[in-house]
């Protein structure tokens, strides 16, 4: 596992990382389609983020584009994960806004992490520095024009999947849905009472990330977690769904549609037998990793999703005063 993530962070920085070298504060007047480099001060910290805008950004008289969010997962960065998932070409496909940023880590563009309370050093103030600089980035991309602040949704792949769901619950009143891939849920109190769509894709077969285990990583962890099937229906249940389970299968992937939720909004499970700990449909995650599946391809599946079932920000991406609230830290 270790030589894993260092392998990948190797890629990563070998990818994307030097571009960050020179990244500046956003301004929304000069912007143009294709990747920019941001960065975006947090309290007293520098972040950095990794910005894709298709081909068809600020055209006259165009809808504004929806955003979606995408956490990396750990020992990688932003740049990495838009390699690894291919999003931006679905984004350019789907006519949406990309944003990637980057975890925190001692080493500024490599080995990032999104730190979830696993130990005692990664408590509630480690974990909500995560959450305000997301809430601040959202909040900065609503400053531009060509963008639809009242549809941000979030996407998360392994470490980046903890945290996803961490946000769903810490800033649900800012989101408009959200996916996770290959990552598991805290079981902690989880207190957002707002419903939300609600993807999730894991393969039965993963080693890092186990589709079915509940607990704790390491034996007196202060956090333990939910299985994939358990997030699932935390979510289902969560979002008020009555309607009986929908299944279907195509070849190795299983599908379950969790219907008539609240406010519209839907719970859609992806189960990959045999999947590896990959983004399907995407790059292998590090250099001898698996060939992820192309029964599923994750990205276009993800945007679909959103186009079909997102719902409307409820307080607004500019309000403040609400991230942190939604989960309790030991």
């Amino acid at each position: 596992m270790v030589a894993q993530m260092t392998a990948t962070a190797v890629i990563a920085a070998a990818s994307g990382c030097l571009p960050l070298i020179g990244a500046r504060p956003l301004v929304p007047g000069a912007l143009k389609p294709g990747d920019s480099y941001h960065t975006i001060t947090v309290g007293a910290a520098a972040r950095t983020y990794l910005l894709h805008l298709p081909p068809d950004y600020g055209r006259k008289g165009d809808r504004p584009l929806p955003i979606v969010i995408v956490l990396h997962g750990s020992g990688t960065n932003g740049s990495w994960v838009a390699q690894q998932s291919e999003l931006n070409d679905a984004a350019d496909d789907h006519h949406y806004a990309v944003a990637y940023p980057d975890g925190s880590g001692t080493l500024g563009v490599e080995f990032l992490d999104w730190p979830t309370g696993d130990t005692t050093a990664d408590g509630r103030a480690t974990v909500l520095s995560n959450v305000h600089f997301i809430s601040a980035l959202i909040k900065s991309l609503a400053r531009v024009p060509a963008l639809d602040a009242t549809h941000v949704y979030l996407a998360g792949v392994s470490n980046g999947g903890i945290m996803t769901y961490t946000l769903a619950c810490d800033i649900a009143d800012k989101l408009s849905g959200f996916a996770v891939i290959a990552g598991e849920m805290p079981d902690s109190a989880c207190a957002t009472t707002r419903p939300l769509p609600v993807m999730v894709v894991h393969g039965t077969a993963d080693d890092v990330i186990p589709y079915d285990t509940h607990g704790e990583r390491v034996p007196g962890a202060p956090v333990s977690y939910l299985s994939a099937p358990e997030a699932v229906a935390f979510w289902a249940h969560h979002d008020g769904c009555s309607a009986p389970v929908k299944r279907s299968k195509s070849g190795h992937v299983i599908k379950e549609v969790y219907e008539e939720c609240t406010n519209g909004t839907v719970v859609v499970f992806y189960t990959v037998v045999g999947g590896e700990h990959e983004w399907p449909g995407g790059r292998r995650s590090w250099l001898f990793g698996h060939l992820p599946t192309r029964e599923l391809y994750a990205s276009p599946t993800m945007l679909d999703f959103f186009s079909r079932y997102g719902v409307a920000a409820e307080r607004g991406v500019v309000n403040e005063g609400s991230e942190g609230r939604g989960r309790q830290y030991r």
